[in-house]
């Protein structure tokens, strides 16, 4: 993945969660090879910071699923292909489709039980 001015790695515990530009959006999402999650943001909300914390915290208790971050300021295309309309959200993709969306993110517990459900099928 390319870096850009913006590019960053944010580590919370055993989980690093990477900053993907829209080229490596979009690429990742071409390769269609497992699952992982995207938190989509901008780097100005309060909210989202909140939320990419949450999101480290849950990504630790989901081993081995890739977790990435999007600023969506930089991202245009991605906003249209995938009717982004709020941030933060979180966009769950499986083999190259986006399968699940969560775009009101309330709690860790919250946001576990997404991934949860949409990884495993439990409720």
């Amino acid at each position: 993945m390319r870096k850009h001015p913006a590019f960053r790695r944010l580590t919370m515990g055993s989980v690093t969660v990477i900053e993907l530009t829209e080229e490596d959006l979009i690429r990742k999402v071409g390769e269609r090879e497992g699952e992982f999650a995207v938190l989509v943001y901008t780097p100005l909300c309060g909210t989202c910071k909140l939320a990419l914390r949450m999101f480290g915290i849950v990504s630790e208790a989901i081993p081995g699923m890739a977790v990435y971050q999007c600023n969506i300021n930089f991202a245009p295309m991605a906003v249209r292909t995938w009717n982004l309309t709020t941030v933060p959200s979180v966009l769950l993709f499986n083999e190259g489709q986006l399968i699940d969306r969560l775009n009101r993110i309330q709690s860790v517990d919250a946001l576990f039980r997404f991934f949860k459900r949409e990884t495993n099928g439990d409720t």
